[in-house]
């Protein structure tokens, strides 16, 4: 339970720097986008990629996963937060590169996606094998119950259990 308050907490500081950020850069001279469609397509990625942090951190924390699963969704979540500043580099300056910005934002959601969902599959699949792999519970026997009246061994097989 600890690690997924832990978990939530970095969720939320990266969640919160990923939004800062944005104004932070468009403060920036360098940085910044001029008004119009490059502006909308890039809150666009930046509020897909803090949406799916948002919906990962929901998804993790309240659903019974697999250890791995949980690592590999998390990476590639914070792996994410990125889209945005490479959608921000394509679309800044005079000439900003919208169709490749659009291009990049498609195959990465896609991509993103496509992973998320095959995992959740594998996971499922994971949950179903898990109940037929864990072990049976043999009781345990005294000792004694191998031995006769007078404490010799007789057998395991002719054992007095209740």
């Amino acid at each position: 339970m600890k690690n997924k308050l832990y978990l939530s907490i970095i969720i939320l500081i990266v969640f919160a720097f990923s939004l800062i950020l944005g104004f932070v850069l468009d403060g920036m001279e360098n940085m910044a986008i001029t008004s119009g469609t490059p502006t909308i397509i890039y809150w666009i990625s930046k509020g897909i990629a803090l949406g799916l942090l948002l919906i990962v951190a929901l998804y993790v924390v309240f659903r019974k996963q697999d250890v791995g699963n949980i690592y590999i969704l998390l990476y590639m979540t914070l792996a994410l937060q990125l889209l945005p500043f490479i959608e921000r580099l394509l679309l800044r300056g005079d000439s900003p590169r919208i169709i490749w910005s659009l291009i990049v934002l498609f195959i990465v959601t896609v991509g993103y996606l496509s992973v998320i969902f095959g995992l959740d599959i594998l996971n499922d699949k994971i949950q179903k094998v898990e109940e037929s792999l864990k072990g049976k519970s043999i009781p345990v026997v005294d000792e004694d119950l191998y031995n006769d009246e007078n404490g010799n061994f007789v057998s395991a097989k002719k054992k007095k259990v209740d």
